[in-house]
């Protein structure tokens, strides 16, 4: 675009020039046009709309549209012309490049506003917070970054580390015939046992599941294995730190044999209970905090 420079003589009585667009209507061809008349034709000289003594931008392009001051909009005040703004709508008082958008310091595609990681390595994924990506490659709800257990099967029920909940089964505590009382000779065996169960993690509960020999009646029976697991459930309160609200119980009478009956040994290895370390979604519904029987 070719500009000449035309002074405006009688009009303004000064050495001033205002630079014309010789491509536009404002050109003067006539150098014998009086001073009110020069004084006319550049009231608005680039035809913005904004007389000339208040534009402060008096070469606008032609047709471009300006605000008040006759200068190109800025409609989200960030300090670049809509027509070169390639984000017109930044939040206010947001620093932007010369593209009128968000800075991003460490390019990883978020902006350095809601970047909580604002120096991440370049090349490095990042997540929708600006840090370094960490997956769930096994997609069992724990990051890799934590996950004990990065490659646990599809729908398996974890703990926090990412791995199945622990299980540990005691099996052939003696008791007495018709006994809830845990015997002297069995203690060394909760106690060797009571290590698989010290570190329950916030959402896992241990279950103690009371058993019993088809021996006297079938009623009785039940309430004695809920008491068994009672008993059992009292123990490990007095000698460990799990709370009594992580431990359930439950009893299941002669239902669940894993011996025959018809022989003392038989009988033995019935008497006995089973402790389970689960979440507490896994619970049986029947599960208790106390006996129900």
């Amino acid at each position: 675009m070719k500009f000449v420079w035309v002074p405006i003589a009688a009009a303004l009585f000064s050495s001033h020039f205002v630079l014309a667009d010789e491509n536009q209507s404002t050109h003067i061809d006539n150098k014998n046009l009086s001073p009110k008349k020069v004084s006319k034709i550049y009231s608005d000289r680039d035809l913005d709309l904004v007389i000339t003594k208040d534009d402060q931008c008096q070469n606008s392009e032609l047709n471009s549209a300006v605000n008040t001051i006759g200068c190109d909009l800025d409609s989200d005040l960030d300090g670049i012309y809509d027509k070169n703004d390639q984000c017109p709508s930044t939040p206010a008082r947001r620093d932007v490049n010369f593209l009128g958008c968000e800075a991003d310091a460490d390019d990883d595609g978020v902006v350095d506003a809601n970047d909580r990681c604002p120096m991440t390595p370049l090349g490095t994924k990042v997540d929708e917070s600006g840090c370094k990506f960490i997956g769930d490659l096994d997609s069992d709800g724990v990051l890799d970054n934590i996950d004990q257990c990065p490659e646990t099967p599809n729908y398996v029920v974890v703990n926090q580390f990412g791995c199945q909940p622990q299980t540990a089964m005691l099996i052939n505590i003696v008791f007495d015939t018709a006994s809830w009382n845990i015997r002297s000779d069995q203690e060394p065996l909760l106690k060797e046992d009571l290590s698989t169960i010290k570190d329950l993690q916030d959402d896992e509960v241990v279950l103690i599941v009371g058993h019993t020999d088809s021996v006297g009646r079938e009623s009785a029976n039940m309430t004695l294995s809920w008491n068994r697991a009672a008993s059992v459930k009292q123990y490990l309160v007095d000698n460990s730190d799990v709370q009594a609200s992580q431990i359930y119980i439950l009893g299941k009478g002669e239902t669940s044999p894993v011996a025959e009956n018809d022989s003392k040994a038989g009988r033995q290895q019935n008497r006995r209970i089973e402790l389970e370390v689960m979440t507490q979604e896994a619970l049986p519904e029947n599960a208790a905090l106390y006996p129900t029987q």
